[in-house]
């Protein structure tokens, strides 16, 4: 847990870590990560991505997939990849069509400023503190953590 998931425990203002607390309505977690991903600039101009199984997904449904996933707390891309059937946020973002972890992991990777302002968008707007942490520390440290689980998943 990052330094200021723990301060924000200890003062009991923790309600908007959702990896921790749960969002008992994932579709308001998924109209904020689809808002989010419409409003970031995209870092390259294309509107299509593919990588990996060779299917093309829209840029802003990978971004508002990648987005509502970490806001969750899921950070490894093999993991988003098999939450697809089991997961409503997920099958309401992209359908029966989910992308694979290579893509997953390369939009990460080619997209990460966009994914960023994305995440500490709907962290923002998804907080009950009274406070206002530093929400894009917290995307930051987010995005680590998903970045450090594919390296250990792919070094096992």
């Amino acid at each position: 847990m990052s330094p200021l998931m723990q301060s924000l425990e200890t003062l009991g203002i923790a309600g908007w870590v959702s990896a921790r607390n749960g969002w008992s309505e994932s579709s308001g977690l998924v109209r904020l990560a689809r808002e989010a991903a419409l409003t970031v600039r995209l870092d390259c101009a294309t509107e299509v991505f593919h990588y990996g199984s060779g299917k093309a997904f829209r840029s802003e449904t990978l971004l508002a997939l990648v987005t509502y996933c970490y806001a969750r707390g899921c950070f490894d891309s093999k993991e988003i990849e098999s939450m697809a059937g089991r997961d409503a946020g997920l099958a309401e973002i992209c359908g029966s069509e989910c992308p694979d972890a290579a893509t997953i992991a390369r939009f990460r990777r080619v997209q990460r400023e966009a994914l960023l302002e994305a995440l500490t968008q709907v962290l923002a707007r998804s907080s009950t503190a009274r406070m206002q942490p530093d929400f894009r520390r917290e995307a930051c440290d987010r995005v680590a953590q998903a970045i450090f689980a594919d390296f250990i998943a792919r070094d096992c």
